[in-house]
């Protein structure tokens, strides 16, 4: 198999930031810029407009476009990012490529074509298993092409990912650009792990999103690696387009009422059968969670968490958030469904900084 490396994948769209004051985060100084604005593109004056005579504040522009702002600054640190991951990968395979005496086609043979497994009928089978609401009801034989191909791809993309890491320790990369930091509060809601714990994940999901399905899985390993470092809270961000997802998290809420731990088994039971619920869906995970099924459907009806779902889709909007999955730790935002490794990252250096 032939394949183009996809060098940026494991790489890009990691960390969100802002401007951070006129030093960088190791004290030094900053790059020359040609003016104040160049070197610090939030900085504006403290009054930006006069209307007869009164004046318009950069604290109420601030709290006035607060969502569009959060998100016009992380497009700036995205494409920062972005621009910065490149020339990182590109220095890294161009010095590899000169110590190994290899052209790029030949690296790329090397470290990812080559080691691409042909899936097995086993794999092909469980992946069919697993996505059957993506399968759009395509049998099987129908089906063993496009899904071998996808697992392949796959494969590429985990090569790819190691390769990099490899590179990374082998020379030695270090990232200065500190990300966008954004208050947001946990309030009362589901929490797995201590308050006190040194990393805070705060996640805005959507229980019908399919990217937040391969999200759920990435935490589940994130806090298996990290223990109690690492306490995630879960709010809800259910999406317009899915009708379903605000009654869903309404009922994991109802499964909280219960127990607390039952909000987290309603969850995986969610992400485990994506598709458009009926009440009595959400019922039967109720029963299998041995819940009273009484009292769970009775909340359901009542809709008493349909301001709490809803306060939880106004302060995700007011941080910035757009869709979903969304994750701040300690602050600092991860958009999308992004590897492990982006997460192990941003969670190493959390930790050195606040000596945990």
């Amino acid at each position: 198999m032939r394949a183009s490396l996809p060098l940026s994948l494991a790489l890009m769209g990691t960390l969100i930031a802002g401007c951070n004051g006129t030093k960088g985060p190791t004290g030094t100084q900053p790059a020359q810029a040609t003016s104040a604005a160049d070197a610090c593109p939030d900085a504006m004056p403290a009054v930006v407009a006069v209307v007869d005579g009164t004046p318009i504040t950069a604290e109420e522009l601030a709290t006035e476009g607060a969502g569009q702002l959060l998100e016009a600054r992380k497009a700036l640190y995205d494409a920062r990012s972005q621009a910065m991951e490149s020339i990182i990968i590109d220095r890294m395979v161009q010095k590899e490529l000169t110590s190994r005496g290899l052209t790029e086609e030949e690296l790329i043979a090397s470290e990812v074509d080559d080691k691409i497994a042909e899936p097995s009928a086993e794999e092909v089978a469980m992946f069919y298993a697993q996505n059957q609401g993506q399968m759009r009801g395509a049998p099987l034989e129908e089906m063993l092409g496009p899904i071998a191909a996808h697992l392949q791809q796959q494969q590429a993309g985990e090569l790819t990912r190691a390769f990099i890491d490899s590179l990374e320790d082998k020379y030695k990369v270090e990232r200065h650009l500190e990300g966008l930091r954004i208050e947001v509060a946990a309030g009362d809601s589901a929490r797995i792990g201590k308050a006190s714990a040194p990393i805070t994940i705060v996640e805005f999901s959507d229980f019908q999103c399919p990217y937040c399905t391969t999200a759920a899985n990435t935490v589940k390993e994130v806090m298996g690696k990290y223990g109690d470092k690492v306490s995630l809270v879960y709010r809800h961000f259910p999406l317009p387009m899915h009708r379903e997802a605000g009654k869903a998290a309404e009922g994991a809420e109802c499964a909280r009422e219960q127990k607390e731990e039952a909000f987290w088994g309603f969850h995986d039971a969610l992400f485990a059968d994506q598709k458009p619920w009926q009440t009595d869906d959400l019922i039967g995970y109720a029963e299998g969670l041995e819940l009273d099924v009484q009292e769970f459907t009775s909340c359901l009806n009542s809709d008493r968490h349909a301001a709490t779902v809803m306060k939880d889709v106004e302060d995700g909007q007011a941080v910035g958030m757009s869709g979903t999955p969304g994750f701040y730790v300690n602050g600092i935002v991860i958009s999308g469904a992004q590897p492990a490794s982006v997460f192990y990252d941003i969670i190493d250096r959390e930790l050195e900084r606040v000596g945990g």
